[in-house]
């Protein structure tokens, strides 16, 4: 009965798998919105909205607002990350249960690899190039997404199993 209580419990390893699509969904997000927002706003000053000064002033501010999106990208990336990390320290596991989450992160290493590749291949298009380049701290946590789920997995597992037993937390 105990080791079904365990198995129903959801968390860290569907939460870093979740960081995974979460942080990939934001990257490609930021791309998309960086080459397209610029082109709309250059449009929309060309037309009879661009002979208005205010307008004109409105349209460059929002401009600006794409040069940001690399900061908000690490500030969502570090709380998808901490998230995780608290969670696992909720989580009540047993030991036993060790080899199913080696086998878990092991396979989504490989799916952080795939993450990895599809991010490169859209920031590496002739369309997202100079976009991707001027986001240089999307491009290097998207470039060491293997390395940092390793790292969150990890940390996740520890903070699951290196618990004391029969303490609850908090």
């Amino acid at each position: 009965m105990k080791l079904k209580n365990y198995l129903n419990k959801k968390g860290s390893i569907i939460d870093v798998a979740f960081l995974l699509v979460a942080v990939l969904g934001l990257a490609i997000f930021i791309l998309i919105v960086g080459y397209v927002f610029p082109q709309i706003t250059s449009q929309i000053g060309a037309s009879d909205v661009g002979n208005n000064t205010a307008s004109m002033t409105a349209l460059n501010s929002s401009d600006n607002v794409t040069a940001r999106f690399d900061g908000i990208f690490l500030i969502i990336f570090i709380g998808l990350a901490i998230s995780v990390l608290i969670t696992s320290f909720f989580i009540e596991s047993s030991p036993i249960l060790i080899p199913i989450y080696v086998i878990a992160l092991g396979l989504l290493i490989i799916f952080a690899v795939v993450v990895e590749n599809i991010y490169e291949s859209f920031a590496n298009a002739n369309t997202f190039i100079v976009i991707a380049e001027s986001h240089p701290i999307t491009q290097y946590i998207m470039s060491h997404l293997v390395m940092i789920a390793i790292g969150v997995g990890v940390l996740s597992m520890i903070l699951i199993f290196a618990k004391p037993r029969g303490n609850q937390p908090f």
